[in-house]
């Protein structure tokens, strides 16, 4: 009987060290301020938006131990990690378009400007700061952040130009996410209570 507390603890520790090596969700509001557009079938007038009424919610996985890389040239130097957007921008859902190229969190560290945190949700929305607390594993709750929600769509004599929403973010929760194998050992953990309760 001494075996199951003990079983118990174990897998509670595991279960702990799984968790603290999972993935966040990064969930941001806030409000479209600006509109930009550089693609003559998308005019600035054409889209439905309404500056400084119409609310934006994102949702950001991000895991700073994935995926993680660094490039460098003469003004700034990258330090990436894993960055997902739950969902679709704004502006993808409204043209219906999406860009080819894919982008990663980073820190940006720079010569000659101030230093970048960025999170990116593809090539659809960018979550930025600079300042006090730019880099990203300092970001918290509370704080406000700039984005850019845009998309490059086809037009008339081009393979695409983009389309941009702008605006401010509240950052209002940062929740981890167990791994799957948390789970499983979450699981686990019960078995014992289970049997105990059928003796």
């Amino acid at each position: 009987m001494k075996t199951i507390p003990l079983f118990s603890a174990v897998v509670s520790f595991m279960v702990t060290m799984n968790l603290q090596g999972a993935s966040s969700i990064y969930t941001f509001q806030g409000v479209i301020e600006r509109s930009a557009s550089f693609n003559n079938l998308y005019p600035v007038s054409s889209l439905h938006a309404i500056l400084g009424a119409t609310h934006v919610l994102y949702e950001f996985e991000v895991d700073f131990g994935r995926d993680v890389g660094s490039s460098s040239n003469s003004k700034a130097t990258w330090n990436y990690f894993y960055s997902r957007l739950l969902g679709d921008g704004y502006m993808q859902q409204e043209i219906g378009s999406r860009s080819p190229e894919e982008f990663q969190g980073f820190n940006a560290f720079f010569s000659a400007i101030d230093d970048l945190g960025q999170i990116s949700g593809g090539s659809t929305v960018r979550i930025s700061k600079n300042g006090a607390d730019w880099m990203v594993q300092d970001w918290a709750v509370g704080q406000s952040f700039r984005f850019q929600d845009g998309v490059a769509a086809p037009r008339s004599g081009s393979p695409g130009s983009a389309v941009y929403y702008y605006g401010t973010v509240e950052l209002v929760s940062i929740v981890a996410v167990p791994e799957a194998s948390a789970t499983m050992l979450f699981g686990l953990a019960l078995c014992p209570l289970i049997l105990r309760r059928r003796r």
